[in-house]
């Protein structure tokens, strides 16, 4: 039997991440789906495998996609759904320098 192919989801909390994952895992993938909080989900779509994932954070970058490639070896797909919210369409909050969410995506590119 071949091997499964690996997805990794973002922001499945709800949505169209959520219907992904589903979908994915009603596929055949072996799908990880991550969200900021894993333990406070009500439950998980089809078959997938919790990640916990901040995209604010870089640290938390790294450790997500870590954890991916420890446990399955690789990543075939990447559906890169996740949000933050941000108060106010033009304001960048304070803490978070210019272009900190293009290094998050070359990190993931990367990885």
């Amino acid at each position: 039997m071949a091997e499964k192919k690996v997805a990794l989801v973002t922001g499945v909390s709800s949505g169209i991440g959520r219907a992904i994952a589903s979908l994915l895992s009603e596929r055949g993938f072996r799908v990880f789906g991550t969200m900021r909080k894993p333990s406070e989900a009500d439950r998980w779509p089809g078959n997938v495998g919790p990640i916990r994932l901040d995209v604010r954070d870089e640290e938390s970058v790294r450790s997500s996609l870590r954890a991916v490639l420890d446990q399955a070896g690789r990543i075939d797909a990447l559906v890169n759904n996740a949000a933050t919210r941000w108060l106010g369409l033009w304001k960048r909050p304070a803490s978070k320098k210019p272009g900190s969410f293009s290094r998050r995506i070359s990190l993931a590119s990367c990885a």
